[in-house]
């Protein structure tokens, strides 16, 4: 289901009609769905404005990852903090898991976070 602003416009629309180049950039990228570019660039407020319009917050790239995984993969903590009050999924994604990718990027505050909310911890990487 396509995202529409309040106004009706797609975030790509609305980003392409005020000139912001580097968010259509992130929102085309090799073509990742809206929330996992916006995630993957650590755009928080777009993140938040995507799922508020009813983005799917576990849906799964062509890697099968989320775009929490997404996130957490390119070190935007602000946006996997973001994707975490939303209520994204810490086992979500048939990919690279939450849990492994906060591990192997050391990102130990939301790493303690995806644990609280229930990740599976003795679950094997679905990756290696």
């Amino acid at each position: 289901m396509p995202v529409a602003a309040s106004n009706g416009q797609r975030p790509l629309h609305g980003a392409a009609k005020r000139g912001t180049v580097e968010v259509v950039k992130a929102l085309m990228e090799n073509g990742q769905r809206p929330l996992h570019a916006a995630a993957k660039k650590g755009m928080e407020e777009m993140v938040r404005e995507l799922v508020e319009k009813s983005a799917e917050v576990d849906a799964e790239d062509g890697e099968g990852r989320t775009a929490l995984t997404v996130a957490l993969a390119f070190g935007q903590e602000g946006a996997a903090r973001a994707l975490l009050e939303a209520g994204a999924g810490v086992n979500a994604g048939t990919g690279q898991r939450p849990l492994h990718t906060a591990v192997e990027k050391e990102m130990v505050e939301v790493l303690s976070v995806i644990v609280e909310k229930g990740a599976e911890v003795d679950e094997e990487d679905a990756c290696r």
